[in-house]
């Protein structure tokens, strides 16, 4: 059986459970950072989040350009053409998720502003290094740092519903092939579910 390498193994999961991770936060400070009694928590818990989706952001380059160099494992030969064509878009989708969600998430950051209201809150990364505004959005005139907090946060949050709807159907589809279909698709990102009398060739990717 053919199979990623433990390189790309390693980017799959650790940037799927930052992500994860990512979206519960998100979720839990929408309702938080509006409520007087869990702010202070919800605004420390937002130190995390944008901690967390830059580091998300920095690994899903870094495996894009692994990717690049080791291309994957081929799909099954009985694998028809249809799903050849949905699971090449689900892959280029969740590339573009994974750098555009949380290029959203920055570049709404980086104009401060929530609401109706500016803020001053830098962005610093796991409490180590401030990391600085994009295209100096903080510096623009109120209706226009206003105008773009709206547009990039609805467009963050649109990316993660639409991650969250990928990632049902991209678990779904891994288990219709190792459960109904019994091919090494799932095996190829999980080792420990190839079968022990099954031979395992150099990886590809």
């Amino acid at each position: 059986m053919v199979r990623y390498n433990r390189v790309a193994i390693a980017f799959h999961w650790l940037i799927a459970a930052l992500i994860i991770i990512n979206l519960g936060l998100g979720w839990w400070m929408g309702d938080a950072l509006n409520d007087s009694a869990s702010r202070n928590t919800a605004a420390n818990t937002f130190q995390w989040h944008k901690s967390i989706g830059l580091s998300v952001l920095a690994l899903s380059l870094l495996r894009l350009s692994w990717r690049l160099l080791h291309p994957a494992p081929a799909l099954p030969p009985h694998t028809p053409p249809w799903e050849r064509f949905a699971a090449s878009a689900t892959h280029g989708l969740f590339y573009a998720l994974m750098l555009g969600l949380p290029l959203s998430g920055w570049l709404y950051v980086s104009t401060q502003w929530r609401g109706d209201a500016p803020m001053t809150v830098p962005t610093l990364w796991f409490g180590l290094f401030e990391v600085p505004h994009l295209l100096a959005l903080n510096t623009q005139d109120d209706t226009a740092r206003q105008a773009i907090a709206g547009t990039t946060l609805q467009a963050h949050e649109i990316l993660s519903s639409v991650f969250i709807l990928l990632l049902v159907l991209h678990v779904a589809a891994a288990f219709r092939h190792h459960l109904m279909l019994r091919d090494d698709i799932l095996a190829r990102m999980i080792p420990a579910l190839s079968s022990a009398d099954k031979s395992t060739l150099p990886s590809n990717g």
